[in-house]
């Protein structure tokens, strides 16, 4: 699959920056990507479930949504 075949992205909401370098990695215009950390901040990735769901209407079916998220784990 190539990024012109993908309809929207969710990315990571941990900070703008990386969301701007996974975005200018993919070549994706930025009307389609999904943000709403400005609405939650970073909550790890519980961010990425919750702008599905405030998206959810420009969602159609048949799209192709690119979801990417990541988790840090610290150990003692």
């Amino acid at each position: 699959m190539s990024s012109s075949n993908i309809d929207w992205v969710i990315p990571n909401q941990v900070n703008l920056r990386i969301i701007e370098v996974v975005r200018s990695n993919l070549g994706i215009d930025k009307s389609r990507i999904k943000i709403n950390i400005q609405k939650y901040e970073n909550i790890t990735s519980t961010t990425t479930l919750l702008c599905l769901w405030d998206f959810k209407d420009d969602f159609g079916i048949g799209q192709n949504v690119l979801i990417t998220t990541f988790a840090s784990v610290f150990h003692r």
